[in-house]
This record gives C-alpha cells, structure tokens and sequence, in this order.
C-alpha cells in the first residue's frame, strides 16, 4: 500500500492487489498516489 497524504499529514491509503508480485502491486499504488498529485 501507499499512504495519501495532505499537507504532510495522513489523509488515506491506496491498497493493490493480484500483480504477479508485491513489487508491481507497490508500483501501481504509488502510481495512484501520483495521478492525485495532478
């Protein structure tokens, strides 16, 4: 999972599962929390 934060404070996380393995799910979690940044 990643956290979703708000001026620096935890706001709520981004939780993925089912990639071949954790490393991806990690990947794309991240890649959640970008795509809010926008």
């Amino acid at each position: 999972g990643a956290p979703v934060t708000a001026k620096d404070a935890p706001i709520a996380g981004i939780g993925v599962a089912g990639a071949p393995s954790g490393d991806q799910d990690e990947k794309f979690a991240q890649a959640g929390v970008a795509a809010l940044g926008k």
